[in-house]
């Protein structure tokens, strides 16, 4: 009987250890994910003003879980946090949390906010550096060239400002913000002629932007 009964017995610790082998990392993997659902939406509040007051960046970066390290979207939760650094204007904290991220390397989100954060700070090369990073990984996407031409402009560097736009409208077309832009550009140097053949392009390939639209009274009136 006592044979039976350490039998019994050690089947019964093999049942409770493999228990515990499977529940403690699902219910420490499910906490962590409630935790972190948690600090998200007070985040998405705080950052669309449902709750107006205001809570230090370092909060979001302390009770952030490291497991997961991305959000609903895909989105690093690092790229969220460096946000709330950059919402009060602290720059150099937000690029010090991202530099190194590697959670979604193939999103382009760190390098274009690299790229925004180092002109907030007036450093051109690192701005430029990862803008041309941004627009490698993501031809298309027309944020990081705003970012490279916008400096161009501060710069009084007109040629390579236009060269830039001209260059990513060459390969989108349906960016109504990208001609808009080229608008502007053009209205401010007061080449009407040029604004003018930019409209017509503008709105062959955006016939019912509100925004292109507009542009021609622009035109218009500058005249």
């Amino acid at each position: 009987f006592r044979s039976k009964d350490k039998k019994e017995n050690k089947n019964s610790k093999k049942i409770i250890i493999t228990l515990a082998v499977i529940i403690v990392p699902i219910t420490y993997i499910e906490a962590l994910h409630f935790t972190s659902s948690i600090i998200q939406r007070s985040r998405i509040e705080c950052h669309n003003q449902w709750n107006p007051r205001h809570i230090p960046p370092e909060y979001w970066v302390k009770h952030t879980p490291w497991l997961p390290n991305i959000d609903e979207s895909t989105k690093p939760l690092t790229m969220n946090n460096a946000m709330m650094f950059a919402l009060d204007n602290r720059y150099r904290d937000a690029i010090n949390l991202i530099i190194n991220d590697k959670a979604n390397p193939y999103y382009a989100l760190k390098e274009y906010r690299l790229a925004s954060y180092y002109a907030h700070l007036d450093m051109i090369d690192s701005s430029i550096y990862y803008a041309d990073k941004c627009i490698k990984m993501k031809p298309l996407c027309y944020d990081p060239v705003m970012i490279k031409a916008s400096i161009y402009d501060k710069l009084s560097q007109k040629d390579k400002q236009i060269q830039i736009m001209q260059d990513y409208l060459s390969k989108e077309q349906k960016e109504p913000r990208a001609w808009v832009a080229m608008i502007d550009i053009y209205i401010k140097m007061k080449n009407y002629k040029k604004a003018e053949e930019t409209f017509e392009k503008a709105i062959k390939y955006n016939p019912n932007n509100p925004q292109i639209l507009s542009k021609k009274a622009e035109i218009e009136k500058d005249k």
